[in-house]
């Protein structure tokens, strides 16, 4: 059930180490974090509460706490460091992160790591779709900060 998340993160955080850096190791560090605090409260409010889904187990574990403290802040850094500028790269840049984004999820599904109650993948889209343009926003905003 673990070990496809896990060799998620492996490849995430490895594919972060060799990639081209085009953002900061600032803007790496607060991508992480605020990620970090994104993940975890959706996940807190939509699987726990609402019980649309469950990682891992039925009740919460210290091994699905661990994946989301690494898979989706890496997967963040990662679409934040390759996001394009211009708008008509960014539109297919986003809806190649939501398919891979899709697939990956899906794949978690077929390994038991992610488990729908009352959820779909195309709740998930959804999802996806905000996230890249929060990353988006984000980037952004920690940018225009700096000036």
């Amino acid at each position: 059930m673990y070990w496809f998340p896990c060799v998620e993160v492996i490849v995430a955080v490895f594919l972060i180490w060799l990639m081209p850096k085009r953002v900061t190791s600032q803007e790496m560090y607060v991508m992480w974090l605020v990620m970090i605090a994104l993940t975890h409260t959706f996940d807190l409010f939509l699987a726990v509460e609402l019980k649309l889904y469950h990682l891992g187990t039925p009740k919460p574990d210290w091994q699905a706490t661990l994946i989301e403290m690494l898979l989706p802040p890496a997967c963040g850094v990662i679409v934040m460091n390759f996001m394009p500028i211009r708008r008509t790269a960014f539109i297919m840049y986003l809806i190649g992160v939501v398919l891979l984004s899709d697939c990956t999820e899906l794949l978690n599904v077929h390994f038991r790591y992610v488990n729908y109650v009352h959820w779909n993948i195309w709740y998930s889209s959804i999802v996806y779709i905000l996230g890249v343009l929060y990353i988006r926003w984000h980037s952004h905003f920690i940018r225009s900060q700096r000036k």
